[in-house]
């Protein structure tokens, strides 16, 4: 299979990017002022603190990522300066400051595997800064450069003595921890055999001797694990607190599912005056992408080019942790679901790219437990890897409300939060007051209410975190999840990675007894009918304003195909469960080792 590489232009080099977001430059400190340099020129502006659980979570090594904080970690925030140097020496050493942090986040976030962060130092690191002393073979001089940040701390650090040393200190600090993993960190699981022994010492005490990798290890059980004939050989025995509290298990596995059941699950503390903070609500990640409809690829995998070519995208982008496979089923599921789009709103497939501006990624943008999200700055919609199947209209619904806002030269770009004045779109401003009032009768007479979409909206955010573009209530939120119910009705087939995540539904704690209700983040019925007409009103003003095009794309019948039940459909990159669905995740080795 040939690589798949990013296409089009590249997303994240526009001279428009602050550097506060790309890392701090040296072509960045050339006009600054020294105050503005001494205030500045810093290790966290020119290598932003990594979100090492997410980089983890897309497929990097724990050890590789908990290498690389290592290093971070051990360079000086700032660098300093003697009371003699000179203005120039102060200048070079900032440049010199700057071109070294960004020399280690650049070689170092490049990693890939615990082979490659062994080999780190005497490979990319030693050819560059250190020198062999002349004095003694066991010293080293560094270069004059960075003398006065590389720190021995550092220097300890960028070499990698054993991973036995490394493992015990993600342990120590939980690194990236799952909540199952902290409860298992509070065990021991040993293996009573291979060298292991029950015996009674010279007090007449039970006691069993472990080898371990660093020596040997003594245990004195209590009560019924004192009696000799309870123990079996060649099995795991469980430790918690030097005490052992469960034995005779065949399999590790049954030791961790042991302590996995008995620990007892946290129970939500009562607040009193602190403010609990709120969690984001994250749709359950669909398992299996279903899609019915048009064939439009024809049975062919989909590559960059076709992207550029159908959707005039600006550029595209991989996730550095994206296998092969991966990254051919997030083309081809992408494609077909901006198709379907395209298909639904009746608008040039070219106009999907918003002319010619949008560009989209694939698990190489997201952050936290973002399903998806987009960037104004850079106009790009990223799908994660794990995800991000399901939000493709609710996140182009974000990017087309961006654009409408540019386009009608709204200072703050999104058009929703700019409704009146001049800027203003009639069918728009009709939209967003028919998503949050309607008019409800009452012994006669009729008054204003808001709408059960406002209302649950409102409860939203009263329970859970705001998303990637505000509030849950806020005008552009409440847009993006229309429009993704929207296209979703004006579909004639089913089409998961485009709407899957359309109708969310959620059940939250709502009070300290854990009391639960569940609350509605989509329009439904009657004000999902009426808000839909309203958006059929907006994309006409749109295509009047040739800010959308009309298009009609009309196929021949024997071109629509029941993609989840044809067995005659070639899909070399996906997989099928026992139904035929199509899931995103292939179950062979290969691929899980890649997620």
């Amino acid at each position: 299979m040939k690589k798949i590489e990013d296409f089009g232009e590249k997303i994240g080099g526009a001279r428009k990017d602050l550097w506060k977001e790309r890392g701090l430059t040296i072509d960045d400190i050339l006009d600054m002022n020294g105050k503005e340099k001494q205030t500045y020129i810093k290790k966290n502006n020119i290598w932003k603190k990594p979100d090492y659980e997410q980089l983890v979570a897309d497929g990097m090594p724990i050890h590789v990522a908990f290498y690389i904080k290592k290093i971070r970690d051990s360079i000086p925030t700032q660098p300093t300066f003697s009371y003699s140097a000179s203005p120039e020496e102060i200048e070079q050493t900032y440049k010199n400051y700057v071109d070294f942090v960004s020399f280690l986040r650049d070689e170092s976030m490049n990693i890939k595997s615990d082979k490659e962060a062994e080999k780190f130092y005497s490979d990319v690191i030693a050819p560059k800064y250190i020198q062999k002393s002349e004095y003694h073979y066991r010293y080293v001089t560094i270069t004059d450069n960075v003398k006065n940040f590389f720190t021995n701390k550092l220097l300890k650090n960028l070499q990698i003595g054993s991973w036995n040393s490394i493992d015990n200190e993600i342990r120590k600090k939980q690194f990236c921890y799952t909540e199952e993993q902290k409860i298992l960190s509070k065990y021991n699981i040993l293996y009573f055999g291979n060298g292991s022994s029950l015996s009674k010492n010279e007090y007449g005490d039970i006691q069993i001797r472990v080898k371990q990798w660093w020596g040997t290890s003594y245990f004195y059980p209590k009560d019924e694990f004192a009696d000799e004939k309870k123990w079996k050989e060649e099995t795991f025995f469980i430790i918690q607190g030097g005490k052992v509290i469960a034995n005779n298990f065949e399999r590790y596995e049954d030791c961790e599912q042991y302590i996995l059941s008995k620990e007892p699950k946290k129970e939500k503390r009562a607040t009193t005056s602190k403010r609990t903070r709120k969690s984001k609500f994250i749709p359950k990640q669909l398992e299996h992408i279903v899609r019915d409809g048009v064939d439009y690829r024809k049975h062919r995998n989909i590559n960059g080019s076709n992207y550029i070519e159908k959707f005039n995208f600006k550029g595209g982008e991989f996730g550095v942790w994206m296998s092969e496979k991966d990254r051919q089923q997030s083309l081809n599921f992408g494609y077909d679901a901006l198709m379907d789009l395209a298909r639904a709103l009746e608008i040039d497939p070219k106009d999907i790219s918003l002319g010619g501006r949008l560009s989209i990624a694939f698990g190489a943008r997201g952050h936290g437990s973002a399903l998806a999200h987009y960037e104004p700055l850079k106009e790009v919609i990223n799908l994660t890897k794990m995800r991000g199947a399901g939000s493709l209209a609710h996140e182009w619904g974000h990017a087309l409300d961006d654009f409408v806002g540019k386009e009608l030269g709204v200072q703050c770009s999104m058009a929703t939060e700019n409704l009146y004045g001049k800027h203003g779109m009639d069918s728009l401003k009709k939209l967003m007051e028919t998503m949050k009032y309607k008019e409800e009768r009452r012994g006669g007479e009729v008054f204003t209410v808001k709408t059960d979409f406002y209302e649950n909206s409102k409860k939203f955010d009263s329970v859970s975190a705001k998303t990637e573009q505000g509030y849950w209530a806020s005008n552009c939120e409440m847009f993006a999840r229309a429009f993704a119910c929207y296209v979703m009705d004006k579909l004639d087939n089913r089409s998961d990675y485009l709407v899957g995540h359309a109708n969310s539904v959620a059940t939250f704690d709502t009070d300290k007894d854990g009391n639960t209700t569940t609350i509605k983040a989509y329009p439904d019925g009657e004000e999902r009918e009426n808000i839909n007409k309203c958006m059929d009103e907006f994309i006409h003003e749109l295509k009047e304003k040739n800010i959308l095009h009309d298009f009609v794309m009309e196929l021949p019948k024997e071109e629509t195909l029941p993609l989840t039940s044809s067995s005659e459909i070639d899909y070399p990159e996906l997989t099928e469960d026992e139904e035929g669905n199509l899931t995103l995740f292939s179950m062979d080795e290969e691929l899980a080792e890649g997620m």
